[in-house]
């Protein structure tokens, strides 16, 4: 699916990413230049992001609970930023609940 930020950027009310993220995330990281873009223009760009701290920013991709109350499965694109706030490198993150971290 074609990145569309208007899409992307969809509130969820239960704190659930909006599905289409996971769609356009492709289209996102291959045909957007990503690496190079200062804090400021990934907000311009993606919207406001699920967790920020000094030296990354991360947006959620997946968060799925089945029928537990913590998340079974989580997948994140995550950007790592430099001393003057530009994203260096990006990569998709996940974690699955019970699989051991690589």
């Amino acid at each position: 699916m074609k990145f569309d930020k208007k899409i992307w950027d969809q509130a969820s009310e239960d704190g659930i990413p909006p599905p289409c993220r996971d769609k356009m995330l492709k289209d996102l990281t291959s045909n957007k230049k990503l690496v190079g873009l200062t804090y400021n223009e990934l907000i311009q760009l993606l919207g406001t992001p699920d967790f920020k701290d000094s030296t990354t920013v991360s947006y959620g991709i997946i968060i799925d609970y089945k029928r537990d109350i913590d998340p079974v499965y989580i997948k994140n694109l995550c950007f790592y930023l430099s001393g003057d706030s530009v994203a260096t490198s990006f990569k998709t993150e996940e974690w699955e609940k019970g699989v051991p971290v690589k």
